[in-house]
């Protein structure tokens, strides 16, 4: 509740969230969702989760920690994005050259293959950034 959370929890909190909000809006512009899968949306969960794993391990401060995790990570990802985005491959409004003409089915494996490989890499991402963490802080 915003209420009782402190004006400097609340500011690091909005000023994270801004700039991932940023920083993912950059990445959509360099790598815009034309050809295959829409990787600028890959390449920001896998940033942010990742990010996301270094907080949770490695952040004991509640603010920074609520700053870099829900802030920074909640502005950098994507997961709406990623499920308009699926559902436009599988309509073929994005994706292969011609997907529109292709095969429903082929469109929805497409689809179905972007949110997987999102899925497997974010957890691992995750993972990843957890170890980093706790490496750095030596354990």
């Amino acid at each position: 509740m915003i209420g009782a959370m402190p004006a400097l929890a609340v500011l690091a909190l909005a000023g994270a969230g801004a700039v991932g909000a940023l920083l993912r809006y950059l990445v959509g512009v360099a790598l815009p969702a034309r050809r295959a899968l829409p990787w600028g949306v890959l390449l920001v969960n896998l940033v942010g989760s990742f990010v996301a794993g270094i907080g949770l391990a490695a952040v004991d401060d509640p603010v920074l920690r609520l700053a870099i995790v829900t802030g920074f990570c909640g502005g950098l990802t994507t997961f709406s994005t990623h499920a308009v985005d699926t559902v436009r491959l599988a309509l073929g409004e994005i994706g292969v050259d011609g997907a529109h003409g292709r095969a429903a089915a082929a469109r929805w494996t497409v689809a179905a293959a972007n949110v997987v490989l999102t899925l497997v890499l974010a957890l691992a991402a995750v993972l990843a950034g957890a170890a980093a963490g706790a490496s750095l802080l030596g354990g």
